[in-house]
């Protein structure tokens, strides 16, 4: 009897290893198909770039109405004409954010495929923006010295970091775990119940 379970041992210890052996390179190749994958779809994507405009209320300017100010048509259609760019007022909002970070600024943020179009657009949107509170400050009879101006206006975009090893690794691992389960699963169909 001992020998049975010597030998019954043994054979469990082989299966084991033949499974971690040969299984063990489907976990493994599914985890680098899987990172190979992401890869190329993240290296697809096209490059992302962004440009941010930053603006000063002034002393009696309200941070809240200049945001809500930003996204309204008139603006963003002054922006469109003084940028000349063909841009319609869904697609600006899909493509930009306004953000009131303190301090009596609104920060004007464009993110695009094209580095040298996002740049225009925020530096016309930044523009128009003062222009429009200008004007409406001015019909208020509030003293000019003190409203709203263009702190920072975009000379360049910058490329959005996309990230790329992150994803590649987290897609690998991910695949390791898919790959582990299915061997497991493959195994667990395989022993007689």
């Amino acid at each position: 009897m001992r020998t049975d379970r010597s030998s019954d041992w043994k054979a469990g210890l082989r299966e084991a290893a033949h499974m971690l052996v040969f299984r063990g390179w489907l976990v493994l190749l599914v985890g680098l198909l899987s990172a190979a994958v992401t890869g190329v779809i993240v290296a697809l994507q096209p490059a992302q770039y962004q440009a941010q405009a930053i603006i000063s209320v002034g002393g009696t300017g309200s941070t809240d109405g200049a945001v809500a100010l930003a996204t309204s048509d008139r603006v963003m259609q002054e922006a469109a004409q003084l940028s000349g760019q063909t841009i319609g007022p869904s697609d600006w909002r899909a493509h930009s954010t306004v953000d009131a970070p303190g301090g009596g600024l609104v920060s004007l943020l464009v993110v695009l495929p094209d580095g040298v179009r996002a740049t225009k657009i925020a530096a016309s949107w930044g523009q128009a923006l003062v222009g429009v509170l200008q004007e409406l400050e001015t019909s208020q009879a509030g003293n000019p010295a003190v409203g709203p101006t263009l702190v920072s206006l975009p000379t360049q975009a910058t490329r959005v970091s996309s990230q790329w090893g992150l994803k590649v690794l987290t897609s690998g691992v991910v695949g390791l775990v898919v790959g582990l389960v299915g061997v497991l699963v493959v195994r667990a169909a395989k022993i007689p119940g």
